[in-house]
């Protein structure tokens, strides 16, 4: 164990955000000597679909990512916001944008405006008053401008994909970067006793796996803390 140097990463789990976190960790340490490596126990991801996130946009472009093969790969699509069907009553339906709705004037938040407009008479859904929704609601898709002045500006979106293909698209980035995979299972964690670090890990097959860094992808099974602390994540 190099308590001076990181160099050798594990991160445990794979899925979405285990090999989201190889991606990004090899692409900021490239070109560096350090090992990483991803215990991934469900090598064979089942196919679903997942909903991103807008902020994910600057992630890809920060690691190089093209939007448009990423689509292809992922066999994705754009999301403005989510739908909701019967949630306050039965045929009861709203559309949740992802982008606020209108526009803040003078330090004002816009919501403020349109109460005060409905108070005054004004019957206009306040979904009108966004261009996720509306541009949603008549099947219609753009990229956001970059002019602040325009309405465009104003327009975020996100991604709709097939998490198991993006699970091996992410792969296959983190693996041209130096990254190994390794389809096991973490059963056991060794501590250290004086300051709790995680010296190792044993494997389903037996081996013990050593690191100067162990980082969780594992989600809610929190397998680290479990092993490690004998407890229930929960």
């Amino acid at each position: 164990m190099n308590w001076d140097r990181i160099e050798k990463i594990v991160i445990v789990g794979g899925g979405m955000a285990g090999w989201a976190a190889a991606s990004c960790i090899s692409n900021a340490l490239r070109g560096q000597l350090i090992e990483i490596i991803v215990l991934d126990d469900h090598p064979d991801h089942q196919a679903r679909i997942e909903a991103s996130l807008p902020i994910t946009q600057a992630f890809h472009q920060r690691l190089g990512i093209n939007e448009q093969q990423l689509m292809r790969e992922t066999a994705a699509s754009f999301s403005l916001g989510t739908q909701f069907n019967d949630w306050i009553a039965p045929g009861h339906h709203y559309f949740q944008p992802i982008a606020a709705h209108g526009a803040s004037i003078e330090f004002v938040m816009f919501h403020q405006y349109a109460i005060k407009a409905r108070l005054a008479g004004d019957k206009a859904p306040f979904n009108h008053y966004s261009l996720c929704a509306m541009s949603a609601q008549k099947d219609k898709f753009v990229h956001p401008g970059i002019d602040p002045e325009s309405i465009l500006s104003t327009l975020l979106y996100a991604h709709h994909l097939d998490a198991g293909r993006y699970v091996r698209f992410m792969r296959a980035y983190a693996s041209a970067n130096g990254v190994a995979g390794l389809d096991a299972t973490v059963i056991k964690t060794d501590v250290h006793p004086g300051n709790g670090f995680i010296n190792s890990v044993g494997l389903d097959n037996g081996d013990v796996m050593k690191a100067d860094l162990f980082i969780d992808c594992s989600g809610q099974n929190a397998v680290l803390a479990g092993t490690a602390m004998n407890t229930e994540f929960g």
